[in-house]
């Protein structure tokens, strides 16, 4: 199976600095409970050079992201709401002070190897020669690569872990915390629903092709709060509005998605039914968004999911030129469904 990849529009010579009144303005936790805010302002403030490692990896010249400032824009919202969203669910939960702090440090890491370059990834790993090629290689493998990091990047910070352990911790109190955020990170892609199962098989195939070996996406450990807490942040990004505008954005674009949504235009077509691309499209998103919450273990964690699924279906979206609803799309799947029983 192979998965056309996902181009990045051209630059447009803005600078790192230009985003920072819109991440400001477009980003922002969804409630303003005094406990949720002040640990946001903490992490800012104490895991500060963390957040500046993952900007500078993305702006460097071994990233993907360089000279295309638009998908830079939307990386860093992406970091920034995982973060909130992080923050936002571990206090909801209870978590402990210890597991909060350790999940916002695997919030703010856990997409940092994202847009390297795949010659960067290839050199570093040491691929097979051509593994360069392979569309989507980063992104199907980008957990790995973060995980792999994590040690260097804290021993590099030792005074990340006082913010989590106290001042005197040992090495093997170290230890146990680093491997708390390298299980979060590591698990955090699911096994994803939907457009990242494609471009796993779609990797996966490539790289067998050249012998190398296999790309996995495990789930969280039972019990692994921590891991799990982030895991539903990630897909929680997915289930909510801005979740929806994304999975359009990738369905108008890539050429097998396109080929799927049509496919069910003209099915429905065949019925009497006009749906249009777009409505084809928003519906694969809301399915997504369904195995997405389908997916988490904790009956919470899915009710959290639920409120951002029923909150998406509100307002219109784009697609091109069109406006597209869910009301609208789920009344012509409800009618094709209808006719074929």
């Amino acid at each position: 199976m192979e998965v056309k990849e996902f181009t990045p529009n051209e630059a447009t010579g803005q600078k790192t600095s230009d985003f920072k009144d819109e991440l400001t303005d477009e980003v922002r936790l969804d409630s303003l409970d005094t406990s949720i805010i002040e640990e946001k302002e903490f992490a800012e403030k104490a895991f500060s050079k963390l957040i500046e490692a993952v900007k500078e990896r993305y702006t460097s010249p071994a990233s993907t992201l360089a000279k295309n400032p638009e998908q830079l824009r939307e990386y860093l919202l992406h970091n920034e709401e995982i973060i909130d969203l992080c923050i936002k669910r571990g206090i909801e939960k209870g978590m402990s002070e210890k597991d909060l702090r350790l999940l916002e440090i695997s919030a703010i890491l856990h997409d940092i190897a994202k847009a390297d370059t795949p010659e960067s990834v290839v050199k570093r790993k040491n691929l097979p020669k051509g593994s360069e090629s392979v569309s989507n290689l980063v992104l199907a493998m980008h957990h790995n690569l973060a995980t792999d990091e994590t040690d260097t990047l804290l021993k590099k910070n030792p005074e990340i872990l006082k913010h989590v352990l106290g001042d005197n911790y040992s090495e093997k109190e170290a230890a146990i915390a680093t491997d708390v955020i390298k299980n979060a990170i590591r698990s955090h892609m699911g096994p994803h629903p939907g457009f990242m199962d494609f471009v796993l098989a779609g990797v996966n195939k490539e790289l067998a092709k050249m012998g190398a070996g296999q790309i996995e996406h495990p789930f969280p450990e039972k019990g692994d709060s921590v891991s799990e807490t982030l895991l539903a942040a990630d897909m929680r990004s997915l289930a909510g509005r801005q979740g929806r505008k994304k999975v359009l954005s990738i369905r108008k674009v890539v050429p097998i998605f396109v080929s799927q949504d049509l496919a069910l235009v003209e099915k429905y077509k065949a019925v009497g039914i006009d749906l249009k691309q777009g409505e084809a499209a928003l519906l694969s998103g809301f399915d997504s968004a369904v195995q997405a919450r389908n997916m988490l273990p904790d009956k919470g964690d899915r009710e959290w999911l639920d409120r951002a699924i029923d909150e998406s279906k509100v307002e219109p979206y784009n697609f091109g030129d069109e406006k597209i609803t869910f009301d609208e799309a789920i009344r012509k799947r409800e009618q094709f469904e209808e006719l074929n029983k």
